[in-house]
């Protein structure tokens, strides 16, 4: 969990806690029946299959069939670990609205494909 520090927030000095990546690496396996690691798989895969440069989000999820809840955790594990170049602007339903694919994703694939 991470913290949302915000001035006047006596007395623990946040507002908010928000998960972290790690909650639903940890969690989803056991309480929704998929794990985002092995999502993060597929998700590269698509991305490396195209034969532009990257994908929106959006079109992945509709392309798997699946809800911002489960492609988003898919998501920021390739995120944080640099294995696409993501986009910086923000979504208000996904981590990122569009990914790219890299040298590491492409090794990513190979090595866990």
């Amino acid at each position: 969990m991470k913290p949302s520090r915000v001035m006047g927030a006596a007395p623990f000095g946040y507002q908010i806690v928000t998960p972290t990546e790690r909650l639903f690496l940890g969690v989803d396996p056991h309480v929704m029946g998929w794990n985002p690691a092995e999502d993060a798989v597929r998700v590269a895969a698509e991305v490396v299959n195209q034969p532009n440069h990257g994908l929106q989000s959006q079109n992945i999820a509709t392309h798997l069939d699946w809800k911002p809840r489960r492609l988003n955790p898919a998501l920021s594990y390739l995120v944080s670990r640099g294995l696409v170049l993501p986009s910086k602007n923000m979504d208000r339903d996904f981590v990122t609205p569009f990914i790219a694919k890299n040298d590491k994703t492409r090794r990513f694939v190979r090595e866990h494909g």
